[in-house]
């Protein structure tokens, strides 16, 4: 393949031959400006490599339309954003109970003084927001390196004109940008641009992932679910860029310079499937009766839409009966059903698809009540009242199987006098999280709301310009010199939302915005050549002061280790994850098995570690403690505990018709289980089987029955291969002397 090949040709190598050798070449000249805007947008390294893969899955798959596209370069900034922003709304409706914790102690976005820390967050929206041209000629200029007589020739124009182009440009990414509340020059876009755009670069990990895998066809699920995830229906996710226009809807029909063509499957999709259950007795369907609390009338016309993982589906209409009936699919993990009706509480149904099955209820009813009014106001730090802010309310149930109110994200703006209402609340509820969002304040304000305050609508909502204490901070090496270049991450726990993140200076100082509430809160720093650094604010903000915080990043240790099954036989391709270090799970990394089993962390810390293990097929391992540097460390994974029983009435010895079936964990240095009670199984008929991989440090089963007294397993080791446990229920105020 000649070096000087254009992005079409090697595209047209790819489509026509399936070329690895194209594939590389190509993937090699965008990999830095794809996994700098992926980390942009993800602000964090694993999901970051995670969407650069999958946009280049995208690529690979994608090939022969993609060589109608004028310039590569900027419709891969289109899409990577588009693939993060989706993942990232994917992930924020599966850690629904996250966020709500996360309200207390509210993490937000740096809000550093430097312009380049509060430009970044910005970046790729405001590139999406520029036309075709002006975004081709800012990759072309800034990202490419090319001289204004290059990008003339690129264009198709004189040199002037040129010239003219990018500093038109220029402006208008400068425009946009001030209307988002920052301020930057031309010359300080032009000279931060290249370092921006190209920087975290590609690993060389992540190179020979992107250049093996994806041709291969064993990329992760996880990738090509993403890039799946971002071709789902409802979403436009590949946009117009240059002379071409493609737009991509569900995956299914592209349209090419005005023209419509049927878009083929994509083969990878098709090798790769989410793990399913094996079939099993019962309906296969669900019916749904939606009806109204007060006078039990069906309530025809109700719109019913259902959430498989997070990919929201197409809505559905009951009929004049008020049922709408749907196929229960195999193999999701969550399974989510909003039904709204005009004036009434939208009602939520959840299913989650536990290792633990049998014969499956077929109907529910769903009692839908009349909406109550709630309502607030928004207002700044002066009391001004804020006109056309954004108000998201949400509840959430813990309910499983069990209809329930709900409010699902309802949005509602406020007014000219900065009030807002929202008139179908349920009639009882505790509190409300209530996200508020307005342009010239920092995004994604949190707000915990008591039902007296909203029914009253005395709720006040005071959006800060600054959030939170400011932490100003310095990275040091063993040596105490300043480390440039390092990423420092403000949060607890890895999987918070909106994590503060900024990078260290040339003198190895930063400063991180938002710091706010007094839960603990772990400042963690990484940087290539050293093993992570970490400083722990018992008291979160009550400890920020105008000492600068030292954070030293001592030399790395070696971490080395190996998954085998129960016969001594390497596990290819096991997920080896970084559960804690230091008590909180703050710090990130992960790996994945080689050919052998074998895994290793160059720049590991000198400190006790606790992993986590996963691979299909195989049962979990959760928290094991590893030490770094010294010798490799052995991993077993055991098969899925095959388990199986009746649960029958202990006097009539009947099935029990209905009962629910919860497990419990036991975690690493927990003496007794932790009952995961959020995903109940809810089953019928008195018998039950499953295959379990939790329960690596041993757990249990507790059967619940409604007029039945619980019943709890003994404990149960992941290693009994395959067992059977019947339960008998005893009812509730019968002489248990007697049995």
């Amino acid at each position: 393949m000649e070096a000087s090949a254009s992005d079409r040709d090697l595209l047209r190598e790819i489509a026509a031959k399936r070329s690895e050798e194209a594939f590389r070449e190509l993937s090699g000249r965008y990999a830095d400006l794809v996994h700098a805007a992926a980390t942009r947008q993800a602000r964090d390294s694993h999901l970051a490599e995670e969407i650069t893969q999958a946009v280049f899955l995208l690529v690979w798959e994608l090939a022969g339309k993609l060589q109608s596209v004028t310039h590569l370069g900027g419709w891969l900034i289109a899409a990577t954003r588009n693939v993060a922003q989706n993942q990232l709304r994917h992930e924020q409706r599966l850690k629904r109970r996250e966020r709500r914790v996360a309200m207390m102690t509210p993490e937000t976005r740096s809000d550093s003084a430097q312009p380049a820390s509060a430009i970044l967050p910005l970046l790729d929206d405001a590139l999406s927001r520029l036309g075709n041209v002006d975004r081709d000629v800012i990759v072309e200029r800034f990202i490419r390196g090319r001289t204004h007589s290059q990008v003339a020739v690129e264009l198709g124009m004189s040199e002037q004109a040129a010239s003219k182009r990018v500093a038109r440009a220029l402006e208008k990414l400068r425009s946009i940008l001030e209307r988002r509340g920052v301020t930057a020059g031309d010359l300080l876009l032009s000279s931060m641009l290249p370092a921006t755009l190209l920087s975290p670069g590609a690993s060389p990990a992540l190179l020979i992932a992107i250049h093996s895998a994806i041709p291969a066809g064993t990329v992760a699920p996880s990738v090509v679910a993403m890039a799946k995830r971002a071709l789902r229906p409802r979403r436009w996710v590949l946009i117009a860029v240059g002379a071409a226009m493609i737009i991509l809807i569900g995956g299914a029909f592209i349209a090419l310079r005005g023209e419509t063509r049927k878009l083929p499957g994509l083969a990878m999709f098709s090798r790769t499937s989410a793990p399913s259950f094996p079939s099993i007795a019962g309906a296969p369907s669900v019916t749904l009766s939606m009806l109204d609390s007060l006078t039990a009338q069906p309530l025809g016309g109700a719109q019913v839409a259902i959430d498989i993982d997070g990919n929201r589906q197409l809505p559905g209409t009951a009929g004049a009966d008020g049922k709408y009936t749907f196929v229960r699919p195999t193999g999701f993990q969550s399974l989510g059903v909003i039904a709204r009706m005009p004036g009434k509480v939208p009602m939520s149904l959840s299913f989650q698809n536990t290792a633990l099955r049998g014969d499956l209820l077929s109907a529910y009813s769903i009692p839908m009540e009349a909406g109550s009014p709630i309502g607030g106001i928004v207002t700044d730090e002066r009391g001004q009242a804020l006109a056309d802010a954004q108000v998201t309310l949400s509840t959430f149930s813990a309910a499983t199987e069990t209809p329930s109110p709900i409010l699902p994200d309802e949005i509602v703006r406020t007014g000219a006098d900065g009030r807002w209402r929202f008139d179908h609340a349920p009639s009882r509820f505790d509190e409300v999280l209530v996200q508020i969002d307005r342009l010239g304040f920092p995004a994604g304000q949190y707000f915990q709301a008591t039902a007296a305050e909203l029914r009253d609508q005395t709720f006040r909502a005071v959006l800060k310009h600054q959030l939170g204490a400011t932490l100003r901070g310095v990275v040091l090496d063993p040596q105490g010199r300043g480390v440039k270049g390092a990423i420092v991450v403000a949060a607890y726990n890895r999987n918070a939302p909106n994590k503060p993140v900024a990078r260290s200076d040339e003198a190895g100082r930063f400063s991180i915005g938002g710091i706010s509430g007094n839960a603990k809160m772990a400042i963690t720093a990484t940087a290539p050549g050293f093993a992570p650094g970490q400083v722990v604010l018992a008291n979160g903000a009550g400890e920020v002061t105008d000492a600068l915080l030292k954070i030293q990043l001592p030399l790395p240790v070696m971490l080395q280790g190996r998954v085998v099954d129960v016969g001594g036989k390497p596990v290819i391709g096991a997920r080896v994850e970084l559960a804690k270090w230091r008590g909180n799970g703050a710090l990130e990394w992960s790996t994945e098995t080689d050919g052998d089993g074998r895994f290793q962390w160059n720049a590991a810390p000198a400190d006790v570690l606790q992993l986590n293990v996963s691979k299909e097929s195989f049962a979990r391992i959760d928290r094991a403690e590893v030490t770094p540097g010294a010798a490799p460390v052995t991993l077993i994974v055991y098969p899925p505990l095959r388990i199986s029983g009746h649960v029958i009435d202990a006097a009539t010895r009947q099935p029990v018709p209905e009962f629910r079936i919860v497990y419990g964990i036991r975690w690493t240095g927990d003496d007794d289980v932790t009952w995961q009670t959020q995903s109940p199984r809810k089953l019928g008929q008195g018998k039950y089987e499953g295959e379990i991989v939790d329960f690596s440090n041993g757990g249990k089963l507790r059967v619940e029955a409604d007029g039945y007294l619980p019943v709890e397993s003994r404990l149960i080791q992941q290693s009994e291969g395959a067992i059977s446990l019947d339960f008998e229920m005893k009812r509730v105020g019968r002489d248990l002397s007697r049995h």
